[in-house]
């Protein structure tokens, strides 16, 4: 049977005993919070409005990273780790919703261009890495993540 202890080495700490975040979580952050800049450009320079639910339906898919996101710096403290462990499955739920509103986008009539097509592989691309990364997995863990389950602190 497969073990599912992810292989960790103590480089994968940092100085304070925390387990580091993957360099590839800020990809996926970039990719969901596409979105929000998306919209926000499409008002600012394109001169679109959105009006009652459209506001909130071009606006959804990136909430997700921005909640992962303002989470990093101080999720991590003692006194917000149990919102810190759900981070990861925000990311999953923020990473379904890309490829998704694009499906949807597609469906309602919006031209399929050669970066809409690249942005939908990279979705699907970021969300295997969310879904399987052992790495990620650990960091939203109260077994790997936090400071006082760290190698360190474990007195032989």
């Amino acid at each position: 049977m497969k073990s599912t202890k992810p292989l960790l080495f103590s480089s994968d700490y940092d100085e304070t005993g925390k387990l580091k975040l993957p360099w590839l979580i800020w990809g996926v952050l970039l990719l969901q919070v596409r979105s929000l800049w998306l919209a926000m450009h499409s008002v600012a320079f394109e001169g679109r409005h959105f009006e009652g639910f459209d506001t909130f339906c071009a606006l959804f898919p990136g909430i997700p990273a921005l909640i992962v996101f303002a989470m990093v710096g101080r999720g991590r403290f003692y006194w917000c780790w149990s919102f810190w462990c759900s981070g990861r499955w925000i990311l999953i739920f923020g990473q379904w919703l890309q490829p998704g509103w694009l499906l949807f986008n597609w469906l309602n009539g919006e031209p399929i261009t050669a970066w809409s097509v690249v942005f939908f592989i990279a979705n699907l691309l970021a969300l295997y890495w969310v879904h399987t990364s052992q790495r990620l997995w650990a960091c939203f863990t109260h077994e790997y993540g936090y400071s006082s389950f760290h190698y360190k602190n474990i007195h032989y």
